[in-house]
């Protein structure tokens, strides 16, 4: 057998952890091109608002 040495070394990354996001606010804005029934959809689809809520929210930002 032959005499060889190793000479074995390890590297290692350090990852940096992850935060969960911050909180975003949005801001509705009533104007006379955006429809009712789209504000409605987009309100339940992203952002998971039932659809008497997803109203109750247009309506609000409608008056």
């Amino acid at each position: 057998m032959s005499d060889i040495e190793y000479d074995e070394k390890v590297k290692t990354k350090s990852r940096k952890k992850l935060k969960p996001p911050q909180s975003y606010k949005v801001l509705l804005h009533n104007d006379n091109y955006t429809t009712m029934e789209f504000v409605v959809f987009i309100l339940e689809t992203v952002f998971s608002k039932s659809l008497s809520e997803a109203t109750r929210i247009m309506l609000h930002v409608h008056k």
